[in-house]
């Protein structure tokens, strides 16, 4: 006898199936629906990311671009001409 309770008690129950269903199913479409909002608030977070970076390495180029100008060996005379040194006419090595 009571081995026919039990067997009734797990036996699914189709009303109780589709209020279960009817209850998860919209949380996982609103669970999608977050996650799909999520990605592309980040995937739009990295493209920002990307854009800068690559900003910086041209900026990054172009400094070391003038860096390599400024002490070039011409630009060095240049400036000590400026600052009144002149060339030497005799070397002298001392011992």
């Amino acid at each position: 006898m009571q081995e026919g309770v039990i067997w009734r008690l797990l036996r699914p129950n189709r009303r109780k199936m589709l209020i279960a269903l009817s209850i998860i199913l919209p949380l996982l479409i609103i669970l999608q629906i977050w996650v799909t909002n999520r990605l592309s608030t980040s995937g739009e977070r990295i493209s920002y990311i990307e854009r800068l970076k690559s900003e910086l390495m041209l900026e990054n180029q172009l400094l070391e671009n003038q860096i390599a100008i400024q002490s070039s060996l011409m630009m060095v005379r240049k400036y000590a001409g400026n600052l009144g040194f002149i060339p030497s006419r005799e070397v002298e090595y001392l011992k």
